[in-house]
């Protein structure tokens, strides 16, 4: 692999995070298949950090993802009660941080998709099909 093809791959998480924050919806940065498929970004970026954060603590946030995602799908449109849940894994999300237990970019990633996930209810469930293949995908590489 050239130097210019590793170099690229190392910053693949830096720019999904640039473009992240300058994009309204997931949608313009992730297509289906950088989401789902094993050669899409997401792997990638998984793959490119494995040790980026632990697996307990990505479980804990997926764990209030998936309960939210079971909210949003009975609603017709994100409720004030949903978008509290979803504020408050900013704060799980800073202490995880602050105990170094995710890196900083993979920090910006995750608060990044909480931004997305709070805008409407497309969006949300968007945000919980990144995180269930994020789970899946990390716990393959782990294996």
């Amino acid at each position: 692999m050239s130097r210019k093809n590793q170099q690229s791959e190392k910053n693949l998480l830096k720019e999904i995070n640039r473009k992240l924050s300058a994009v309204e919806s997931i949608s313009d940065v992730f297509k289906e298949s950088d989401i789902y498929k094993p050669e899409g970004k997401l792997f990638k970026i998984l793959e490119q950090n494995k040790n980026a954060f632990k697996t307990t603590q990505l479980r804990k946030i997926f764990s209030e993802i998936k309960m939210i995602e079971m909210e949003i799908e009975r609603k017709k449109e994100l409720t004030q009660e949903v978008k509290k849940r979803i504020f408050r894994l900013y704060p799980k999300l800073a202490y995880s941080k602050a105990r170094d237990l995710i890196k900083e970019d993979f920090y910006q990633f995750f608060i990044l998709l909480l931004e997305k996930m709070e805008k409407n209810k497309e969006e949300a469930l968007k945000v919980c099909d990144v995180f269930t293949s994020i789970v899946a995908f990390k716990k393959y590489l782990e294996s």
